[in-house]
């Protein structure tokens, strides 16, 4: 029971839905042109919560929401996508608060209310740890089905995991067990579509809960991936906003911010800072082709659709309570995590897509690559199952318009997010007026406090034995009670004092806020002041929301008094310093003058040219991914050379220029050509080369020819073998590429650091310990493993070592097909599986005998059969000897 004050209330359940870069503007309480009436009937019954400030990205948010402390307390200081970036394990590997997943350093608002009789679950996506032991099974939901990672294809078709299982970890998982998900490859409503899948998932766990749980109050958390790119929904949700955006992102954005001023979400006076952007060298709108312009905003519908979506399904759940009766005593919040995602890419055929490492997850390291082998971008598939869009920088900014920017930088468009509170019936709404609006600056971090003090529960000091970081947050309970009673001028300052500084960073970016006053960091290549000391900017955000008026050199003493809170913050946090030497994140290029091409969202599909005898290849110079994140960039020069001098200059990171595709290799070790390494072991690890015989290219740079003019991509063979380093190759040990193939003994690939390690200075090459290991180790040497364990061993094996021709005559289908009909030839299995740990996994004692053990094991079973083979070879040549009259045989 819970005491407010004048009256004992009993203790309400909390549902908590939660958006996935969701815009400012992006619902129809909030000045929206999309149609959402179930969350805007929550708004008309609560509170839109107006100056609401969340993490400028998904996992930090994530860690803020569930810990109600600093992200880097919780382990979540970065992403773990951007950690395994070359840039990324240069800054983070080893850094505490910097782990990439939620750390044991916080409790979870689950875990405590589990203890204090709740009933807790989860059905969404998670992305606070890829291992399924760093699920949310572990930290208090007592029912959970989780999509682990930072995204998914909405329709559950993810083609690059099914050929290459890009991290060998489950997308999908319930209770600490990996879920297939069958793709909904006609987009049958009943079938798998996330926001749906996830909705349903979460009733039927309403519905199956114990007599007991009915009986408990309950925390629901329900986190969807939409509108999370690819962008995809149903053809009919699509096609119901079809025309709405033709006028393109301007005239979107000015419409948005004319509904926002109605509304009185903003003053008209209000200054809406100008537009910027992650891409160069592309035209105005209006210079655009309209087939251009075509593509561009049927991206823009599908995502409206994708919130339409989320709407419909908010309504599902809705109605459930209202049918169970649990609605009116339940707490409901609808928030986005970040702002509106403005990943850009310049997606011509002939370019790179610079886009977040969190691709990597899911499409591996070359997503344009594929883009074009997978899916299906053109007009009238945009939005379908086995499409892949986003939809860009002026469209993002049309939704987190007035504020600057968007997701990933912590100016207010990347922080300031929608926010709607439906409390319960009994409680806050007798002293605040349904439909209101609270002007009160809150955080992500104040919902653990604002639900403790409502179930009546404190947070001990220590957790179950382990001492815990405090909360960071504030409770909102003693606010909603005063209600309108608040002075409006004291509104905003209401719940957190204007003394108390609050601070936020995230890939090198920082900004403070005390007060009215804002101190931002951003460098100079993505529209800020510069880098270093001088690069800080200062704002007066309560009259600038829009961030366009920089008052450093104006204020001087007040950007010093800032200055001096984010050193504190510095300490008390564990903040790496700020704009380290090369970029970290995504760059971003402004050209305030010249806006870009919304269009390059979408990815299109390329034709194959047919290979000549002069084949125009290209210069490939180090390739930059997102943003200097990966430690090289691609830049075409067309060459017209011969079919009998077919060469590729590569240079790499010394500037020295090798030749990928020259006569046959000379490098005795790598096979690469006039490349050298340092091979730790005995060449006769290697039992087949990458560079088959008479072949004009290693095996990978074969793979990797590009659809247009036999252009190479450089990948090295060396990546794929640990315990290499090449002094040549553009993959050194430290590159995120190679990261992602240092596998361990399940052929997951590693993290951090473990998830139940009180050390957070372990380092990615130094932490192998993985989820399953007891079960893993409980298969005795040399016996052939079963179920997920062989399942992942065999993935291991055709995704890292099967490509350079141990066992080429294996079809990967084939094969698979046998193994889940338990047909698969036991010799054949352990002789995979032993090449698989012996190769591709770290090259321990432990490993090394393991695979050694099952290769033996292989090899004592086939002999006998081979002998007696040989020997039945004899006995029928005798007998034909015999028959013909020959000499008898000794035998």
């Amino acid at each position: 029971m819970l005491d407010t004050g004048n009256e004992t209330l009993k203790r309400p359940s909390f549902l908590f839905i939660l958006a996935d870069d969701l815009g400012f503007s992006d619902i129809g309480c909030y000045g929206a042109e999309i149609q959402t009436p179930n969350i805007d009937a929550l708004a008309a019954e609560g509170i839109r919560m107006l100056n609401h400030h969340t993490a400028a990205a998904c996992s930090p948010t994530r860690a803020m929401l569930l810990s109600g402390t600093d992200a880097h307390l919780g382990g979540l200081g970065v992403l773990i996508e951007y950690k395994r970036s070359e840039q990324g394990a240069k800054r983070w590997s080893g850094k505490a608060g910097y782990e990439g997943y939620l750390n044991n350093d916080v409790v979870t608002l689950p875990e405590v209310l589990e203890d204090n009789g709740y009933y807790t679950v989860m059905s969404g996506k998670w992305h606070l740890g890829l291992r399924t032991s760093q699920g949310p099974w572990r930290r208090g939901f007592q029912d959970a089905f989780a999509m682990l990672p930072g995204c998914c294809n909405h329709y559950g078709w993810e083609p690059v995991q099914e050929r290459f299982p890009v991290g060998g970890r489950p997308i999908h998982a319930e209770m600490g067990k990996k879920v297939e998900i069958k793709t909904n490859k006609t987009e049958d409503p009943d079938g798998f579509y996330s926001t749906k899948y996830y909705t349903d998932r979460l009733i039927q766990y309403f519905e199956d809960r114990s007599e007991s749980d009915k009986s408990k109050p309950f925390f629901a958390f329900l986190p969807y991936t939409a509108p999370h790119w690819p962008l995809q929904c149903s053809k009919a949700q699509r096609d119901k906003y079809k025309g709405t955006y033709d006028d393109g992102p301007y005239a979107l954005r000015e419409r948005r911010l004319k509904n926002l001023v109605e509304l009185g979400i903003i003053d008209k006076s209000v200054v809406a800072h100008q537009v910027e952007t992650t891409t160069q060298g592309v035209g105005e709108w209006d210079e655009l082709k309209p087939e251009e312009k075509k593509l561009s905003s049927r991206a823009m519908e599908v995502y409206a659709g994708m919130v339409d979506s989320i709407d419909v399904n908010t309504g599902k759940v809705i109605n459930y309570l209202k049918t169970t009766g649990e609605y009116d005593n339940t707490f409901i919040v609808f928030v986005s995590d970040n702002g509106a995602e403005g990943a850009a890419s310049i997606s011509r055929v002939d370019t790179s897509v610079k886009l977040t490492f969190a691709f990597i997850a899911v499409m591996g390291d070359n997503i344009q690559r594929a883009i074009h082998q997978y899916y299906d971008n053109s007009y009238d598939n945009i939005g379908s199952w086995n499409s892949f869009t986003w939809f860009g920088p002026l469209w993002a900014q049309a939704s987190t318009a007035p504020s600057r920017l968007f997701k990933c930088f912590p100016s207010q468009g990347g922080i300031l997010v929608p926010c709607v509170v439906k409390p319960p019936a009994h409680s806050f709404l007798p002293s605040f007026q349904p439909g209101s609006f609270s002007r009160s600056f809150t955080t992500v971090m104040d919902f653990v406090p604002t639900f403790l003090d409502l179930a009546g529960v404190s947070l001990p000091p220590t957790f179950r034995g382990k001492e815990v970081h405090a909360i960071r947050g504030k409770s909102w309970v003693s606010f909603f009670a005063k209600g309108q009673a608040v002075e409006k001028d004291d509104e905003i300052w209401a719940i957190h004092s204007s003394s108390e500084p609050i601070g936020w960073e995230l890939f090198a970016r920082g900004a403070l806020r005390k007060g009215n006053w804002k101190i931002v960091h951003i460098s100079k290549a993505h529209g800020g002041a510069g880098e270093g000391d001088e690069g800080w900017e200062l704002f007066n955000v309560l009259n600038d929301p829009g961030e366009t008026n920089d008052l450093a050199r104006a204020e001087p003493e007040k950007l010093k008094e800032l200055l001096a809170c984010w050193e504190e913050y510095v300490k008390e946090c564990g903040i790496l310093p700020i704009s380290p030497p090369g970029n970290v994140a995504p760059r971003l290029v402004v050209n305030s003058t010249s806006r870009p091409m919304p269009s390059d969202s979408i990815p299109t599909k390329t034709p194959k040219k047919k290979e000549r005898r002069g084949w125009n290849l290209a210069n490939v110079e180090k390739l930059q991914y997102a943003g200097n994140l990966a430690s090289f960039v691609r830049q075409v020069t067309k060459k017209n050379l011969s079919h009998q001098n077919r060469v590729s200059d590569v240079q790499t990171e010394a500037g020295e220029l090798v030749k990928c595709d020259e006569k046959k290799p000379t490098c005795t070790q790598c096979r690469k050509g006039n490349r050298s390494c340092d091979w730790l072991h005995s060449d006769d690890r290697r039992i087949t080369f990458s560079r088959r015989p008479n072949a004009t290219a290693c095996d990978l740079c074969r793979e990797k020819k590009g659809h247009g003019g036999g252009m190479y991509e450089v990948y090295t063979a060396c990546s794929a073998w640990i315990s290499i380093e090449c002094s040549s190759c553009l993959f050194s040990r430290d590159h995120a590429a190679f990261q992602f193939l240092q596998i361990g003994e399940l052929g997951m690939v590693q993290d951090s650091s473990p998830p139940l390690s009180n050390s957070s200075s372990e380092t990615l090459h130094e932490t192998l310990l993985l989820e399953d290991v007891t079960q893993f180790e409980q298969t005795p040497k040399g016996q052939l493993p079963t179920g997920q364990e062989l399942s992942d061993l065999i993935r291991l094996y055709f995704s890292s070592v099967h490509h350079f021709g141990f066992l080429a005559f294996v079809h990967e289908l084939h094969f698979t097909r046998l193994l889940e009909q338990g047909k698969a030839p036991r010799e054949l299995t352990l002789m995979m599986i032993a090449s698989a740990v012996r190769f591709a996994a770290r090259p321990t004692p432990e490993n090394l005998a393991r695979a050694d053990a099952w290769a033996d094991a292989a090899i004592e079973s086939l002999l006998p059969r081979i002998y007696r083979g040989l020997g039945a070879i004899q006995l029928m040549v005798g007998r034909t000897l015999h028959l013909k009259g020959g000499a008898p045989l000794p035998y």
